[in-house]
């Protein structure tokens, strides 16, 4: 529900930023928050989560003012992405067909596609990055409604998505719907 998700979602990266913010002041940190490419994209059965997400997208902007030039705030907005947590629908491959028809480049996202961005935005070597949401979407969040329609493959039909039409050629983790491992050379979502 609404409440819940909020509460993990949005309350719990502010709760955790409070309790860390003076360690990472200290330290010139950098918080690193996920989001969902369905704040911006629209898709249906996704308000609640789209919702509580879209405040984190909100706290991202807000706090990189706030708490520059000593902590770097960027978040990472994925599509859809292979994990245990999405298992149930990927690993029915009709369902899963269908979904990656949804994306200009047509696939499900893997948890290597984020997480070498992830080490370079928590790396002092992005020390001039803040501030920002990475789309990391195979373009979903770039296409814009065509018309609304019943995406049908293999038999599987998903009713309410839209027919899209691409317009353009265009270190702590809260929110992250997988597990997260940090190295000193890299990190790994499983």
């Amino acid at each position: 529900d609404y409440i819940e998700s909020f509460k993990v979602n949005t309350l719990g990266a502010i709760i955790s930023i409070k309790t860390t913010k003076d360690i990472l002041k200290k330290n010139k940190g950098s918080i690193l928050l996920f989001s969902s490419v369905a704040v911006k994209t629209g898709f249906m059965n996704h308000t609640i989560i789209s919702t509580a997400k879209g405040g984190v997208e909100a706290l991202t902007v807000s706090l990189a003012a706030e708490l520059a030039p000593d902590i770097r705030v960027n978040c990472i907005s994925p599509s859809l992405t292979d994990t245990g947590m999405t298992k149930s629908i990927t690993s029915n491959e009709n369902l899963r067909k269908a979904i990656e028809l949804l994306h200009p480049i047509p696939r499900i996202g893997q948890p290597s596609d984020h997480s070498k961005l992830a080490a370079l935005l928590l790396n002092n070597s992005s020390n001039w990055i803040t501030g920002q949401i990475f789309n990391v979407d195979g373009v979903t969040a770039l296409a814009t409604p065509f018309g609304s329609s019943t995406l049908t493959s293999d038999n599987v039909s998903l009713p309410g998505y839209t027919v899209v039409k691409v317009t353009g050629t265009n270190e702590i983790v809260f929110g992250l719907n997988a597990n997260v491992t940090f190295t000193d050379a890299d990190v790994t979502v499983a």
